[in-house]
């Protein structure tokens, strides 16, 4: 008996450690992103997502051109 509930007790607790550890991925008309969960002091979670480029940067003959995404 003790064995059955130490199976139950270590499958609930694994497949909820399982879904915590999922970065998450967001779909984008250019690809995919995947970002990280992020939890902070207050206990709340945020999702970050670092180093999407959104825009070709404004230097020398682009300084003051319309804006042209920039894939890479």
């Amino acid at each position: 008996m003790w064995l059955f509930l130490l199976i139950i007790v270590t499958i609930l607790f694994s497949s909820n450690f399982c879904e915590s550890i999922v970065d998450p991925i967001v779909e984008t008309p250019y690809g995919s992103v995947e970002g990280f969960t992020y939890s902070t002091a207050s206990g709340s979670d945020a999702e970050i997502f670092l180093g999407i480029p959104f825009a070709a940067p404004p230097i020398a003959d682009l300084r003051f051109e319309v804006i042209s995404m920039q894939i890479f």
